[in-house]
């Protein structure tokens, strides 16, 4: 599963306090399953930074439930150009020297590309 805030920076949950328009056309959450071969595409947009956050503000990022067959991992992917907010989020910081991990790579030849690969063991 995936979810993020839509372009204003406001979730699609009834417990989101932001007071910015919700978008009709954006959901802002999927369910995704790898194909045959593991991978996984999400074509959605970078989120602005999300300011009604119960742990403060938090710069642009995408939530991951991840399940393998005998595991399941809570995840974060962040943009690799916004470094001042990433290292101002509680939840990245606490990463400590595992943070690089959460880093989306940005595609060279196209910009608003990003690759993050998950690998999952069970």
């Amino acid at each position: 599963e995936v979810w993020q805030a839509n372009a204003a920076g406001r979730y699609m949950h009834e417990l989101d306090p932001a007071t910015a328009p919700l978008d009709p056309d954006f959901q802002g959450y999927a369910r995704l399953r790898t194909g045959a071969d593991g991978a996984y595409r999400i074509v959605t947009i970078k989120a602005p930074p999300v300011t009604t956050a119960p742990i403060g503000h938090r710069p642009p990022h995408l939530h991951f439930d991840l399940r393998g067959r005998t595991h399941r991992t809570i995840a974060q992917m962040y943009f690799p150009e916004d470094k001042d907010g990433n290292a101002s989020d509680t939840l990245y910081r606490a990463l400590g020297e595992g943070a690089g991990t959460s880093l989306a790579l940005r595609d060279a030849a196209d910009p608003g590309k990003y690759r993050w690969d998950i690998v999952l063991d069970g």
